[in-house]
């Protein structure tokens, strides 16, 4: 991988949050990719303003400073925005496993939102009936592409970025700062240097840890993030994705990287992050 761009390593100031520098990525590129997804690819101008969209709509429906957003969805493309409008809405955002879905229930439980994001078919598995204000991402879609596309100005800024689960049977919620959270992805950068030619792909799923880390590293650098259209990865689907979009970058454990190895050059894995204190 070559040396990262001047632009992509300018210093960050007091009042950076984990979409700032995707924004600057939005206005200078807007045509560059962001997230290949097949038919749901979606270019850095397009992700910007589809986020913009429905942070406005979290805003007109009362979301406050902090205010916790879980998002439900098979549909990697739209969780990418529904993450990225969250944080523009100064909200703090939770992704729920939907894959398993009495551990979402779990994490609902555990960790109560101001309102859930998800489409019906999610809602039926995660909603156990306690009155969740539900935002269907389908159902809305008409009243959400009426918001303006322009940068939402929230009333403050929010200081927790994620909320993230830990493993085993019951799982605890974790708050991330945006402090922690810049500071695990330039940590990283500086070791790896990325650039805007790079292409991203998460080994994980988008409700663990590694997620979280994952797409501030891609669009953050002015790089493109590889999902699954729909299903979770599987080890063939990941190396069929590798080889058909040129991923250069891998980011996983080491037991996701001693399946995923292939013989002669490829991309380089990188392993999930931590995230210290700021």
């Amino acid at each position: 991988m070559t040396q990262g761009s001047e632009s992509v390593r300018f210093g960050k100031p007091t009042t950076d949050t984990a979409v700032h520098r995707f924004e600057q990525w939005a206005r200078d590129t807007p045509g560059a990719q962001a997230v290949i997804a097949g038919a749901g690819s979606l270019t850095y101008g397009q992700l910007d303003a589809r986020a913009n969209q429905l942070a406005h709509h979290l805003l007109d429906a009362g979301l406050p400073a902090d205010g916790l957003v879980a998002i439900g969805t098979h549909r990697r493309a739209e969780l990418i925005v529904a993450v990225l409008a969250v944080l523009k809405a100064g909200g703090t955002y939770t992704v729920l496993d939907v894959d398993a879905p009495r551990t979402g229930q779990q994490q609902l439980a555990a960790a109560p939102p101001f309102a859930l994001l998800t489409h019906a078919a999610h809602q039926a598995r995660l909603d156990d009936g306690r009155g969740l204000r539900v935002i269907r991402l389908g159902a809305a879609a008409a009243v959400i592409a009426d918001r303006p596309t322009v940068p939402p100005t929230p009333s403050r800024r929010g200081v927790t970025a994620a909320l993230l689960f830990t493993g085993g049977a019951v799982p605890r919620a974790v708050p991330v700062s945006h402090a922690r959270l810049l500071a695990a992805h330039d940590s990283w950068a500086e070791v790896l240097r990325p650039t805007p030619e790079d292409r991203h792909l998460i080994t994980t799923g988008p409700s663990l840890t590694a997620f979280a880390a994952g797409w501030t590293r891609a669009l953050r650098s002015g790089g493109a993030l590889v999902v699954a259209e729909s299903a979770p990865w599987k080890p063939d689907t990941i190396r069929q994705a590798i080889a058909s979009e040129q991923v250069s970058v891998v980011h996983t454990d080491p037991v996701g990287a001693a399946r995923l190895l292939l013989p002669g050059p490829g991309p380089r894995a990188t392993a999930p992050a931590s995230f210290p204190s700021p």
